[in-house]
C-alpha cells in the first residue's frame, strides 16, 4: 500500500515537473488593452510576443473565445488608406472583421538584436482591434497560435485572459 502511495506521489511530482520544464520552451505572451485613439469604435490591444528560446516562431492566428460573437482584426494585415499606406480603413475592416482571423508577426530566437529601425528581435509587438458593438461582456478570452520555423514544425497556442475596462467594454 505505501509503496502504491510513494509510485503515485513520485508520478505527480514528475508530471509537474515535466510540465514545468515544458512551460519554459514556449515564447512569453502579454496583452495589453486600450481604447484605439485611431478610431473611437474599436478596442486595441497590444499583443508581445517575447521569445526565450533558442526557436524562432511565427504568430499564424488569433481566435477569440470569449464574449461570444465578439470580432476583430491584426492591424498588421488590415486593408490601408491614405497616400502613404499608413492608416487602416476601419470601414472595410467592420464588414471583414470576424473572430477567428490570421496574425502576421514574426518572433527570432532568443537573444537575437533588435534592428533600431525596423524592428525584428526576440520580441515581436502586434496590435490588434475589437469591434466595440461586438463585445457584450468584460472578460476578454483568446487563443494565439504560432507556429515554429524549425525544419520540423512545431505548432503551440497559448491562452491569452483579460478583463476589459468596463466602459470600453460595452458600447
Amino acid at each position: 500500500m505505501w509503496g502504491a502511495i510513494a509510485a503515485t506521489a513520485a508520478s505527480i511530482i514528475a508530471w509537474r515537473v515535466f510540465r514545468w520544464q515544458r512551460q519554459a520552451e514556449f515564447p512569453v505572451v502579454t496583452c495589453s488593452p486600450r481604447q484605439a485613439v485611431e478610431h473611437d469604435d474599436w478596442i486595441a490591444l497590444n499583443i508581445v510576443v517575447r521569445n526565450v528560446t533558442d526557436t524562432a516562431w511565427r504568430s499564424t492566428r488569433m481566435s477569440i473565445k470569449r464574449p461570444r460573437g465578439a470580432k476583430g482584426f491584426s492591424a498588421m494585415l488590415a486593408e490601408r488608406t491614405g497616400t502613404f499606406d499608413d492608416l487602416i480603413n476601419f470601414q472595410a475592416a467592420e464588414r471583414t472583421c470576424s473572430s477567428v482571423f490570421k496574425m502576421g508577426a514574426e518572433t527570432a530566437a532568443a537573444g537575437t538584436p533588435r534592428h533600431q529601425h525596423w524592428g525584428g528581435g526576440d520580441v515581436s509587438h502586434e496590435t490588434i482591434y475589437l469591434l466595440k458593438s461586438s463585445i457584450r461582456s468584460s472578460k476578454l478570452s483568446m487563443r494565439l497560435s504560432l507556429v515554429s520555423t524549425d525544419a520540423i514544425e512545431r505548432r503551440i497556442t497559448i491562452a491569452i485572459k483579460r478583463q476589459l475596462e468596463a466602459a470600453a467594454a460595452i458600447a
